[in-house]
């Protein structure tokens, strides 16, 4: 194993039992902490999954539903914007069709409603946006999840095997320390043994006794000698364990920790990667269908369209051909009379007061529709500016005070109509003069 040169031996010798390990138990806690995030993780992308599963069935409800509703729509009538109907794909999706309106040959004419197509684009987007999801759901779910779930297990296991064998390194450094220890237990049996022989040697009654006693005492120096030798043996054994096990195998277990920390830490950027990869092309799936989208949006032709549902309801010109006929003078039952104006002295006057007072009218309804349409023209000028720069103000809101105004207009036009042709209808009986101041006032 590599060696810590940064480890200096006097320091561990001042290390306590069990102090070695701390680095150890902490390196331990990091990649413990660091499991447990490989599993927040894996539950983030996994209820991320279910999220884009359920919104996946959402969209696809909403443009089933959305569907459904627009081709029932289009069973019931030809169609708002057009008049045409727009097919229906297999499947019950929406496909941009064409309508088929009536040409003049009376054969039907392909042309396009453009509010349709866009419509049509929308709802397919929709369902196409709903099977990117869900493919993006599985994609997290049966991919990225189980990289995570594989890679976490396999982690754990190799950071265990770290711990087992650091544990197993302490078992085996505490085993030649408990050799040290009885071999020093036995050189200290073995110095007390000699004494002990020493003291009956000199004790010894007679010679006989003394020459049995002294070879008594040898046997225990040789004795002494062998168990201090082993004694000093097992020293160099444990001073030894004990160097390699602060300076080489500890140092050693965590260097492989903190690598296994780094293995962390890189697959995880790879299966995020991915992670970002698949997302990524998600979204380009959904981007693709949104300029799909965009361009059969940006396609709608707001006059083409007119044209096409004009062209087949028959527009103004149908409204102008169902023009009923003339309403006819109808004489009482009691009477014979003609549809002729009277033209007595009285009638005469009556009319002639009546005349003042409807020019009269018709000038203030004049007066009227002249401010009315000077006002218009300057709204459209304010129009003009809005649809120039939409930032200054609504257009919208402009055109709908112009329609206002219009309508007013229509109005006024009516009663002018209805002035103007009373007048004509007393002029083109009587003349459009009073030829009689005294008979004009009669009435």
């Amino acid at each position: 194993m590599l060696r810590w040169s940064s480890i200096d031996s006097a320091d561990l010798d001042m290390m306590g039992f069990g102090q070695e390990f701390q680095e150890i138990k902490a390196a331990d806690l990091h990649l413990s902490e660091s499991v447990h995030f490989l599993n927040e993780v894996k539950e983030f992308v996994r209820e991320r999954a279910e999220l884009e599963r359920d919104f996946a069935r959402r969209l696809e409800a909403l443009a089933k539903k959305y569907a459904s509703r627009k081709s029932k729509t289009e069973k019931r009538s030809s169609g708002f914007f057009g008049g045409g109907a727009v097919p229906v794909s297999p499947g019950g999706s929406l496909s941009a069709g064409s309508l088929m309106v009536p040409g003049e040959d009376g054969k039907e004419d392909d042309r396009a409603s453009t509010v349709q197509q866009a419509w049509s684009s929308i709802i397919h987007e929709t369902e196409n946006d709903a099977k990117a999801h869900l493919t993006l759901s599985d994609s997290l779910l049966h991919d990225i999840c189980e990289k995570l779930k594989t890679f976490a297990n396999k982690k754990d296991e190799a950071r265990k095997k770290h711990i087992t064998f650091s544990h197993r390194l302490l078992a085996e450094r505490d085993k030649i320390y408990e050799e040290k220890d009885k071999a020093k237990y036995k050189y200290d049996m073995s110095c007390d043994a000699v004494e002990a022989a020493k003291q009956k040697h000199n004790r010894a009654p007679d010679d006989k006794s003394a020459a049995k006693l002294k070879r008594s005492w040898h046997q225990e120096i040789v004795d002494l000698n062998n168990n201090k030798n082993m004694y000093i043996i097992t020293l160099a054994m444990a001073n030894a364990r004990k160097m390699n096990h602060y300076t080489e195998d500890l140092p050693g277990v965590l260097k492989n920790m903190q690598d296994l920390s780094e293995t962390i830490s890189q697959g995880l950027k790879q299966i995020l990667q991915d992670y970002v990869s698949r997302t990524s092309t998600s979204l380009e799936s959904l981007l693709q269908n949104l300029e799909t989208t965009r361009t059969t949006v940006e396609s709608i032709d707001a006059k083409r369209d007119r044209q096409a549902s004009e062209s087949s309801r028959g527009g103004v010109e149908k409204i102008v051909s169902s023009e009923p006929p003339d309403f006819e003078f109808v004489a009482s039952g009691l009477w014979k009379d003609s549809g002729d104006m009277a033209k007595d002295e009285y009638s005469r006057v009556f009319l002639h007061n009546k005349l003042a007072k409807i020019r009269k009218r018709l000038e203030n309804v004049e007066e009227e529709i002249t401010v009315k349409q000077k006002g218009l023209e300057g709204t459209r000028t304010l129009l003009d500016a809005y649809l120039k720069d939409r930032s200054t103000g609504d257009p919208d809101d402009v055109k709908e005070g112009m329609l206002e105004t219009m309508r007013d207009l229509v109005v006024l036009e009516g009663l002018k109509m209805k002035y103007e042709t009373k007048i004509r209808c007393v002029v083109d009986a009587i003349g459009g003069e009073c030829h009689s101041f005294a008979d004009c006032d009669m009435m």
